[in-house]
């Protein structure tokens, strides 16, 4: 998954954040040393820290349709575009080789659209300082260049979930952090006996197919942000979070659709052995339905029934059937690393 942003907001930075925790240790310790991309005509350091990570990007936001706003990033050290489509509890995006230039993006996302753009300065730089607590390694202060991106900004989406057509975007190059106007601020928070309570939970996990995975996991941690948007947010110990992952190639293009929703400790309910549960889909967001889990005698699992989740570009897609495990998120987490350790030996 794409560093360079922020991965997303609200519901999808929990899930954004449940997915480096549920990766291996290593991964998620993040870098030791500085990251400083190669083109310092784009972003200039003026001074190296060391185990300080830098970030460097071209960034502009434009409005689409259907509530979704669309953000083109990439390195001008490197050959990456990556286009995020975000909606409230919806998030697609998609990852290309493109043309960048210290100042200048271009990419072909074939039948998707096309972004050709130059970076017009305004001669106005923002500087953020960036809360410790929040954003380890990191520098105190990151900045940015800001702007207009001028040119051809192409994006339908599949199925018409959003469009937008634009000659011109306001964005930045610089941090992603300092590019964006929105303040920062400490969006995860989670003390040690809450990080305990989480592991020990129990979680239900599905893979209907290679590719799409689902889960609905308890979660203890504070998301300010999500406590001014839910209206009738569940007391915390009682929050349940559902959240859809799809990942796909389509010619060259590689696309990651994501979906978030918040339910409350009912919509999971499971026996003491672990042998059967019933998974219901909150009243409100992009799940729907309810299945049913079962462990047969000889350790084969199942997951039946109607649930589902709207996902952005493929519409109503099933999450039952295939595989599927109840556990505590600890032991999820387990199951994952040596998944992974797995598939590094092939």
């Amino acid at each position: 998954m794409a560093t360079r942003r922020r991965c997303c907001r609200g519901l999808l930075a929990l899930a954004c954040l449940t997915l480096l925790l549920m990766a291996p240790s290593a991964a998620a310790a993040g870098p030791t040393h500085p990251i400083v991309s190669p083109s310092e005509e784009a972003c200039p350091i003026r001074h190296i820290i060391l185990s300080v990570s830098y970030v460097c990007a071209e960034e502009f936001t434009v409005q689409g349709t259907d509530g979704y706003t669309i953000t083109v990033s990439a390195d001008p050290g490197f050959g990456e575009v990556e286009l995020s489509a975000e909606a409230p509890g919806a998030n697609a995006l998609y990852m290309v080789k493109g043309k960048v230039t210290p100042n200048s993006i271009r990419a072909n996302l074939g039948k998707l659209g096309r972004i050709a753009v130059h970076f017009v300065p305004s001669g106005r730089e923002r500087t953020v300082k960036v809360p410790p607590k929040c954003l380890k390694n990191r520098p105190p202060s990151v900045s940015a260049r800001l702007g207009h991106f001028v040119g051809t900004i192409d994006f339908h989406g599949e199925r018409g979930y959003t469009k937008v057509r634009a000659r011109s975007a306001a964005g930045g190059i610089g941090d992603p952090l300092a590019v964006s106007r929105e303040k920062i601020q400490c969006e995860f928070s989670q003390s040690k006996s809450e990080r305990r309570r989480e592991q020990e939970s129990v979680a239900l996990q599905g893979s209907p197919r290679k590719g799409l995975s689902f889960t609905a996991s308890p979660f203890f941690a504070k998301l300010p942000s999500l406590a001014k948007k839910v209206r009738h947010l569940p007391p915390r110990g009682d929050r349940l979070l559902f959240f859809a992952f799809a990942y796909e190639k389509a010619g060259k293009i590689t696309i990651i659709r994501s979906a978030g929703a918040l339910g409350e400790s009912r919509n999971l309910l499971y026996d003491d052995s672990l042998t059967t549960a019933t998974v219901s889909a909150p009243a409100a967001g992009p799940f729907s339905g309810s299945a049913g889990f079962v462990r047969a005698a000889d350790g084969s699992t199942s997951l039946t029934g109607t649930l589902a989740v709207e996902l952005p570009g493929l519409g109503t897609v099933a999450l039952t059937g295939g595989e599927a495990e109840l556990a505590t998120q600890a032991t999820l987490k387990k199951q994952l690393e040596e998944k992974l350790a797995e598939e590094l030996k092939k």
